[in-house]
């Protein structure tokens, strides 16, 4: 997956350590691969279509749509 940034444009300003609520009322799905060591949080229905994008060491964000639809966290080998 390639290095990149994305961006937010949020409704309101972000504030430094306040949190943000998502406007999802499903539960989203947790999948862990133990052989590569990658955990995804995806919002279902997600069946592949995201684009990933690696925005730090064991962190991906999976887009589509010019929504988030995945995280990805890296947690060992």
């Amino acid at each position: 997956m390639p290095p990149g940034a994305v961006f937010a444009d949020p409704d309101h300003p972000f504030v430094p350590g306040r949190p943000i609520a998502l406007d999802r009322p499903e539960e989203w799905l947790v999948d862990h691969d133990a052989r590569s060591g990658w955990l995804r949080i995806s919002s279902p229905g997600n069946k592949g279509k995201d684009t990933l994008t690696l925005i730090a060491d064991g962190i991906a964000v999976g887009t589509y749509a010019k929504e988030i639809v995945s995280v990805w966290l890296h947690t060992g080998p």
